[in-house]
């Protein structure tokens, strides 16, 4: 499905289970898909910074993969998805096209626009989250109220430009 400013939203439900949702009907998202020309260095930052691990590394090509994706003869693309081994949330996959022509669009994702512009991540101490994360430019909020309630923010952006809300629950 189309979201806003061309953000592509695929649904999933998965019979018979229970999702919660926050007070005000707010759920989670159990991946995010992230298009990025420098895929190794993105999964190495988030992986710094979030402490998640390489779930998932495989490289697609070929006239099968070319025409179902409409890539040009040659093209193809790296897909590695990191997450928690033991929860299916918070997981994050990068795209990394080979053989094509790309730019970089994330300096676009700040508002007013629309669409997905961050990721948020809850975490339990937010002083131990940022310690484990020395090398990532990191801006902190202070203490900020949000759908999860009041508590301190910070937020990092990677390389690419793409950022992450911390917040201490």
């Amino acid at each position: 499905m189309q979201g806003p400013d061309h953000l592509n939203l695929v649904l999933l439900e998965i019979e018979g289970q229970h999702e919660n949702v926050s007070a005000q009907g707010y759920g989670v998202v159990p991946q995010i898909v992230l298009t990025t020309v420098a895929g190794a260095n993105e999964v190495d930052y988030f992986r710094q910074l979030l402490d998640l691990h390489l779930l998932h590394e495989l490289r697609l090509d070929g006239p099968e993969v070319e025409r179902t994706i409409v890539l040009p003869p040659g093209a193809g693309l790296v897909v590695r998805v990191l997450g928690d081994p033991n929860q299916r949330y918070g997981r994050l996959e990068f795209i990394e096209y080979e053989g094509i022509v790309s730019r970089n669009l994330y300096s676009r994702a700040v508002p007013p626009a629309c669409g997905m512009l961050s990721v948020e991540y809850l975490v339990a101490d937010l002083d131990v989250a940022l310690r484990s994360s020395a090398v990532c430019d990191v801006m902190h909020h202070g203490v900020v109220s949000t759908v999860h309630g009041r508590g301190r923010m910070a937020s990092a952006s990677s390389s690419s430009g793409f950022r992450v809300d911390l917040f201490e629950i």
